[in-house]
């Protein structure tokens, strides 16, 4: 009803990406109190495999496309296993081999956003032999940009970065 092409959301496993240890960000504790540690405020915002199914079939049974952000390896089998037509990588996990490697091993085009990296990331990540730049012709292409950085990925995990110029995008 609301005219939505697609719906997004977040699959992780807070054990898999919250330290036991780790404090909440001030925000966080503003919002939520400090009764709880961070790690068990994120366990409520967890939803499993079968919640994951459900919405899926939902968004497709209204022609809405389904996608989540995978934030570690084992939620990368979720999402994928869930028939997505795309994965989005998380900014701050750009510099994570594992999670990228995974990724890239479903085939899947790769969106790769931007919002907590930058450049330097990227170019941490291609000196890691996880990014690959060339395009050819017929390459699917996403892109996602910030004020300091647009990351540019096409299918079969290849992924290339870009930097932002006043709009126009140029290859590192």
């Amino acid at each position: 009803q609301a005219g939505a092409d697609a719906v997004k959301f977040q699959t992780f496993r807070a054990e898999r990406v919250v330290s036991r240890h780790a404090r909440k960000a001030e925000y966080q504790e503003r919002n939520t109190g400090s009764s709880e540690s961070q790690l068990d405020m994120i366990r409520k915002l967890e939803l499993g495999p079968d919640d994951f199914a459900r919405l899926a079939a939902h968004a497709r049974s209204r022609a809405i496309a389904f996608l989540s952000t995978p934030f570690d390896e084992d939620s990368v089998g979720v999402v994928a296993g869930l028939g997505v037509s795309m994965l989005k990588v998380p900014s701050g996990e750009i510099t994570n081999p594992l999670l990228l490697r995974a990724c890239a091993r479903t085939n899947l085009p790769l969106i790769v956003s931007t919002g907590m990296a930058t450049i330097g990331g990227a170019k941490a990540t291609d000196r890691n032999r996880i990014v690959s730049v060339p395009v050819t012709p017929g390459d699917e292409v996403w892109c996602l940009t910030t004020g300091t950085s647009t990351i540019v990925t096409r299918r079969n995990g290849k992924v290339m970065y870009m930097g932002q110029t006043q709009g126009v995008g140029r290859v590192f």
